[in-house]
């Protein structure tokens, strides 16, 4: 029995599997076909609540589902339910009730919810949107003549041209359209349904037809088009207006098939499709309805232009509470009831089937690469119903079909899944296969051919070229494409050679091995023709022509084999970390560096340890590099357990990143730069898995050093097992690492205690004895390194040379063997030629700078009385608290002190002072002695030594008084100066013994001893500080004596007199004021100043006086000057000032006499004319 006598109606019958929304020919076939499933029976159910309440909440309804969910059939079938269609004629709204209610036998509630529903008059307006939206969606209008055109379509009125329409309306309102067109057939000579698609030309004739019935419009159409209120508010308006004109409780219906994918990403359109329902809901009081379809629910498709532009879409939320959402799972029962139902003689042949093939069915349908389970055949229930089908071919395909809408590969203007149901492709698959035997099941791939005329051309082409290719042109390596091109879109689906087992099984007595070993021959021609794509985890894609494209390009890429080679030495640095660059000594905590090579490429120089890390590249097995690890005392040799694949992964890692490299920031399209950002995504995974593979090989690895095999346990991790290798190389190469054991641990502090005393402190246990002998032998290195090499020694190259093999010490170990040596007088430590103390060498040693510059030499022997000496002077003449702990730190503080009295001498050189030769003597004496930075052995030489007690006399008789002078007396010795000078200024005025003060302290401080005699400067400077007291005495009772003489003159005139009492008042009171001020004045000079001031007071006063006189006499009734002038005061004129003035200045003769006498007369006749007055 073949699969044709299973079903229980004809396979082969017509069953339209695209529900169009404006089509109405098969609408009766529709509505009996129409399957109420139990979600279909609940949403209808709370659709016909809301519709039927007197006064409904919310005026929208949203039906959301996958491709082939019957969203579309569900909108059809309530605008038929609730309204009437226009041009419906092959069933009424009444019939289709009527199927309904049979349909819904057994759910009373929902059967009244019908009856109610059709005692509410309503027209429903069916469409979808892409027919009514000629232009392009991005515009913000198109939502709204969208709902124009659906209403004016209903209304009868002209679409294609909205001002064309809105002039119909208007003349249907006014009940002049019929007398409209008879004008209009007057004047044109043609049919006003003929003429008005060309507007360019009807414009004319339709202003002389608007006026024939008596409207004056120039250009109406264009005026029309242009006056059309576009907005929510207004198209609201109109509906309520043309509501209102119908019979009472009149409803309109808006059903909009597949408006998600019309407004797709567009905010703009989301918004106005709101606005448009809120205004509808608003001014039509619940009468105007909005019934949409969307791939997507409400929430989601708000969330995301919500989240992506930040819009408010919460009224449409309110709006839209009736919310219907379409299951893949109900389209499987659809499929099962409408198209797969069983003839009794099928169910009873399937039946059989069961019993023979179910209990494997679990296994045989699970993916095993997949964490998805489907319940596939659940029971023999579900398997009589869905036969020939599986269970998860209907989600998968579904997933198929959104994710091939989305990346754009249908054709049409919206690549709308809904061109194609999946009832209508699973009708096409069953009619395909109803001549084959029972047991014949579906494959997932025979779904590619139900869509294929879907499918943009670019898609096909692959596939042909695949058909049309001798490598992959059999049917069933086809059939893989397809199954692996429909897989691709399956979320999160990895299309493992076992997986596809499961999709391409076509007989469920098919065998499972051979079946995946077939694919796996398909896969690897599809790989080599660049068809498929072998991904790195071991599963495939299917590569669009794009990434064909790139996948060539990246094949074409030239990758060396050195380049190979450095990529697997980075991965292998990866996994080991720190182990391939430095090993650390357990028992010395000290870090011994390694190079790393691969393949035995060994460089000219390297670390003291090198791990070679052997590939598969270098074509050396085990064996061999055994054998080539003799005589390698220093090289742990690895051989890595690397596969061939994991190399080629790395050429492909390295094609790969070398092309996304070149290619990206290019001017690509924005797919291709998608396309090569994912390729760079896979490659960093590549990366991965390339070091993962790196970190597996150690554990097969075979660890080789000196041609003998170290034993290393294999699931020992990748680090461990490289040091517990590397730790049998150092045992070898360091083997004086234990002659500096006591001294491995030490810390940088403590190197200092070994340049201390023995007897200073306690050293660290076993470190003096460990550090002496290896001092001798440091020591020893040092003198041979001068002497047989000729190469000067730095701390640092001690260092360096002590840490390299054989030695392998550390640099704490290091420096305190070379501090002790230094303690212990076997080397010295020098800097630019100078000496340093041990203080200089604590921190010098802890500076690696300091390390490289500071020299180490053999020690010198010494005359050990010489040495007496010095310490001996040293002592006396540094006077030092601190302990000065060696003989270089001698001579430093030696040095350091004759610095300082030099700075003594060179400041008693820039005083006034004269302290005659004993600066210079001192100066040379100290010359003598000052040995600069040359340290100790410089204080040895007997020319040295000799004058180390005059040294040490002329800091005790003249350096230490000088200093003692310079710091304590001198400024005192200064000001005693400078208090003489200024008395001496004022010469015999000052009395005898000042005078003799004076001389004595000017010779005081000429004397070169001045620093010892100090203590004669302050009776000195008494006696000068009492000579100016009596000197300022004498000299403020003679300028006082002055103004009283100025006081006696001025009150005794007759001008005082005439003078009013004020002026009397203030000439007196300058007068105390300026004696005031003498008697508060110390310095003489100011008070000598202030006495010259006497004259030109007395002038001032009689000024005043004689002013003060004459104001009085211009009082009114005084005065004899005209009126309007005042007289300018008189000035008063000293008699002295006039004599000053003559030109001769001495008296010979008598003639000279009375020459001078004429020449005062005409001085004073000249004053008086100016109206001076003049006093003697």
């Amino acid at each position: 029995m073949d699969m044709t006598g299973i079903y229980a109606k004809d396979i082969n019958r017509t069953i339209d599997g695209v529900i169009k929304a404006d089509e109405s020919a098969h609408i009766r076939s529709e509505v009996d076909e129409y399957v109420m499933t139990s979600e279909i029976r609940a949403g209808l159910d709370r659709i016909l609540d809301e519709w039927n309440a007197p006064r409904p909440q919310s005026n929208g309804v949203w039906i959301s589902g996958f491709f082939g969910s019957g969203k579309s059939h569900m909108l059809k079938m309530m605008s038929y339910l609730l309204g009437d269609v226009r041009g419906s004629g092959e069933m009424t709204r009444q019939q289709v009730a009527e199927v309904f209610t049979q349909k819904a036998r057994g759910h009373e509630m929902l059967i009244a919810g019908i009856g109610r529903s059709q005692q509410i008059p309503a027209l429903s307006m069916l469409f979808n949107i892409d027919a009514k939206d000629d232009k392009a969606t991005s515009r913000p209008e198109a939502m709204i003549e969208v709902f124009y055109r659906a209403f004016f379509e209903a209304r009868g009125l002209y679409t294609a041209d909205l001002g064309v329409g809105a002039l119909e309306r208007d003349l249907v309102d006014r009940g002049l359209f019929n007398q409209f067109k008879e004008c209009f057939r007057a004047v044109a000579g043609g049919e006003w349904e003929d003429r008005r698609a060309g507007t360019v030309f009807a414009e004319a004739p339709t202003a002389r037809a608007l006026a024939g019935v008596g409207i004056e419009v120039d250009k109406p159409i264009a005026s029309y088009r242009a006056s059309l209120n576009r907005s929510a508010e207004a198209f609201a308006d109109e509906v309520a207006h043309w509501l209102d004109s119908r019979e009472p409780g009149a409803r309109i219906g808006f059903f909009i098939d597949e408006v998600g994918q019309f407004i797709g990403r567009n905010t703009h359109l989301m918004l106005n499709l709101q606005t448009i329902t809120e205004q509808l809901f608003t001014k039509c009081s619940g009468r105007a309805w909005v019934f949409v379809t969307s791939q997507e629910k409400l929430d989601d498709v708000i969330g995301g232009l919500g989240e992506q532009q930040g819009n408010d879409f919460s009224k449409i939320q309110g709006r839209f509470t009736t919310q219907i959402n379409l299951s893949t799972q109900e389209v499987e029962q659809v499929i099962a009831r409408r198209l797969l139902a069983k003839s009794d003689a099928g169910r009873a042949v399937l039946e059989g089937q069961w019993s023979r093939s179910g209990a494997g069915f679990a296994s045989m349908f699970t993916f095993p690469a997949w964490q998805k389970a489907y319940s596939n055949y659940a029971d023999e229930e579900a398997f009589i119903a869905k036969y020939p089908f599986v269970d998860y071919q209907f989600d998968m395909f579904s997933q198929t079909m959104i994710g091939m809408s989305e990346s754009g590969l249908f054709t049409g203007r919206h690549s709308s899944v809904g061109a194609r149901s999946l009832l209508g492709v699973c009708q096409q698959i069953a009619q395909d296969l109803q001549e084959r035997p029972i047991g014949t099941i579906t494959s997932f791939d025979q779904f590619y051919d139900g869509i294929a005329a879907m499918l943009k051309s670019d898609v096909k082409e692959n596939l042909h070229r695949a058909q049309a290719n001798s490598l992959t042109s059999d049917p069933f390596t086809i059939s893989v494409l397809k199954a692996l091109l429909l897989a691709r879109y399956v979320k999160d689906f990895p299309c493992a050679p076992s997986n596809l087992v499961v999709l391409l099984r076509r007989d469920l007595g098919q065998d499972a091995t051979a079946l995946e070993a077939r694919v796996k021959r398909s896969l690897d021609a599809l790989v080599g023709q660049y068809f498929v794509q072998k991904l790195p985890e071991g599963t495939y894609t299917y590569m669009t022509d794009e990434e064909k494209e790139v996948k060539q390009q990246i094949g074409r890429m030239s990758v060396s084999e050195g380049e190979v080679t450095g990529h697997l030495m980075r991965s292998v640095r990866a996994v080991l970390g720190n182990a391939a660059a430095s090993y650390r000594h357990p028992d010395t905590d000290l870090d011994l560096r390694i190079t790393t090579i691969m393949d035995c490429m060994r460089p000219a120089s390297t670390e003291s340890l090198v791990l070679n890390c052997v590939t598969p590249l270098s074509q050396v097995d085990a064996e061999a590099a055994r054998i080539r690890s003799t005589g390698g005392q220093d090289t742990l040799t690895v051989v890595l357990a690397l596969s061939d694949e994991t190399v080629e992964e790395v050429y492909m890692y390295l094609r790969t990143e070398r092309y996304v490299r070149g290619a990206t920031g290019s001017s690509a399209p924005s797919g291709r730069k998608r396309l090569i950002q994912t390729y760079g995504e896979q490659n960093n995974e590549r990366d991965e898995r390339i070091k993962a593979a790196v970190r597996m090989s150690f554990k097969g690895a075979r660890f080789f050093t000196d041609g003998s095999e170290v034993e290393v346990p294999a699931s020992m991790p990748p680090a461990e097992a490289v040091n517990r290798g590397m730790g049998v190389v150092v045992g070898r190469v360091y083997h004086r690492m234990g002659d500096a054991l006591p001294l491995a641990k030490l810390k940088e502090g403590d190197v200092d205690r070994f340049l201390r005393d023995e007897d200073e402190g306690l050293l660290p246990e076993g470190g003096l004895q460990a550090a002496n002998p290896l001092a001798d032998q440091f020591a020893q290195w040092v003198k041979q390194s001068r002497d047989l090499e000729g190469r000067s020694v730095f701390v640092q190259d001690a260092v360096d040379h002590f840490r390299a093999a054989p030695f392998g010490w550390g640099q704490n170990a290091v420096l305190a063997i070379v501090a002790t040596a230094i303690r212990r007088g076997l080397v010295d430590a020098k800097l630019n030629e100078r000496p340093l103390t041990r203080t200089e060498l604590s921190s010098g040693l802890r500076v690696s700078q300091e390390r490289s510059r500071i020299l180490l030499e053999p020690k010198r022997q010494v005359d050990q009385r010489a040495l007496a000496r010095f310490r001996a002077f040293a002592k006396e003449f540094v006077l030092s608290d601190g302990r000065l702990e060696d003989d270089n730190a001698r001579a430093v503080a030696v040095d350091n002190a004759v610095q300082g009295w030099r700075a003594v001498l060179d400041r008693a050189r820039r005083t006034p002072f004269d302290f005659g030769g004993e600066i210079d003597e001192a100066e040379a004496t100290l010359e003598a002695v000052g040995a600069g930075p040359l340290g100790a052995e410089a204080y040895l030489a007997p020319g040295v030594q000799a004058v180390f007690d005059d040294v040490v006399e002329i800091r005790s008789d003249f350096l230490e008084p000088l200093q003692e002078f310079l710091t304590r007396h001198m400024p005192a010795v200064e000001d005693a100066v400078r208090a003489a000078d200024s008395l001496a200024a004022y010469g015999d005025g000052v009395g005898e013994d000042g005078r003799r003060a004076i001389e004595e302290l000017r010779a005081l401080v000429s004397d070169e001893h001045l620093y010892n005699r100090t203590d004669e400067v302050a009776p000195l400077r008494e006696r000068v500080d009492r000579a100016r007291r009596v000197f300022v005495e004498e000299r403020r009772s003679e300028a006082l004596r002055a103004f009283e003489g100025v006081r006696a003159e001025v009150t005794a005139s007759d001008e005082f007199g005439q003078a009013d009492p004020t002026a009397r008042e203030a000439a007196l009171s300058r007068i105390d004021a300026e004696c005031a001020s003498i008697r508060g004045m110390t310095d003489p000079g100011a008070i000598v100043i202030a006495a010259q001031k006497v004259d030109a007071l007395s002038a001032e006063l009689f000024a005043r006086l004689i002013a003060s006189h004459e104001r009085v006499d211009e009082a009114p009734g005084h005065s004899d000057e005209a009126p309007g002038g005042r007289a300018a005061p008189p000035q008063v004129v000293q008699l002295s000032a006039l004599t000053r003035d003559l030109c001769r200045t001495t008296i010979r003769t008598p003639d000279d006499v009375d020459a001078y006498v004429e020449e005062l007369r005409s001085a004073l006749h000249r004053a008086v004319s100016n109206g001076n007055i003049i006093r003697r």
